[in-house]
């Protein structure tokens, strides 16, 4: 059986994330992991690797369960972000063509989702490996751990920019409803002018002529006991002239 969301996240290339440097959590998680790599390698020349190693254990154990709960928000912010989505804006985002965008922030979580499995496995096969009775080779444990550190690093600070891009997604979303909320009332509001004027209208026509004298007597009360300024009423007097007298 296909992945879909895969498939979407190897078409729109979804993948080059882990590895922008233009982006600040891979600049942020490469330069962590040049540092891990470094501070190894100097470690590894005052004490034997394997110390260094079981040293490193409870680390590799303490991300790893962490990050079983770091799935958790993962998918919990995902379907906050999906409730949030309505079916009248994911039509105005197609007729603007913007629905890529969001299949874009969509699929970060997914990818995060992913790196964070692929985090809490290798945590779990290293501490196994760790704990076979083998010697452990320094360049090996270096190479290991500055991957192991980017990809910790990497998801920390992706998270964190996905939680800005769902705050701007937020942000548009509440525009797009008020503005389609505004259109609502108003077409509402003139449709309602449109059943008055026909009510009005097919009213005037079969009544005889006290009748309309009465009914014009009654909006001008009306206008003059509503609470409105001199000039405002003097506007709707004047269209109500308009309407009778013309």
């Amino acid at each position: 059986m296909k992945d879909v969301s895969f498939q979407k996240l190897v078409t729109l290339k979804k993948y080059k994330d882990l590895f922008d440097l233009k982006s600040i959590e891979c600049v942020v998680a490469l330069l962590f992991s040049v540092l891990v790599g470094i501070l190894l390698a100097v470690w590894n020349f005052y004490e034997d690797c394997n110390e260094i190693v079981n040293s490193l254990l409870s680390l590799t154990d303490g991300i790893g369960i962490a990050l079983i709960g770091f799935l958790g928000f993962i998918v919990t912010g995902l379907a906050i972000l999906i409730g949030a989505i309505s079916s009248k804006i994911v039509k105005r985002l197609q007729s603007r063509n913007k629905m890529q965008t969001l299949e874009r922030i969509l699929l970060s979580f997914y990818l995060l989702g992913i790196i964070s499995a692929f985090i809490i496995l290798l945590s779990l096969i290293l501490h196994f490996i760790i704990e076979l009775p083998i010697n452990a080779q320094p360049f090996l444990t270096v190479v290991i751990a500055v991957i192991y550190s980017y990809f910790a690093v990497f998801s920390i600070f992706y998270a964190v920019k996905l939680i800005g891009n769902c705050l701007e997604l937020f942000i548009i979303i509440n525009e797009m409803q008020i503005v389609s909320e505004d259109n609502d009332s108003k077409y509402k509001a003139r449709y309602n002018d449109y059943r008055l004027m026909a009510l009005e209208k097919l009213g005037l026509s079969t009544t005889s002529m006290e009748t309309i004298e009465s009914y014009k007597k009654c909006i001008e009360e009306l206008i003059a006991m509503d609470d409105t300024s001199g000039a405002e009423k003097a506007i709707y007097f004047s269209m109500v002239k308009k309407q009778f007298d013309e």
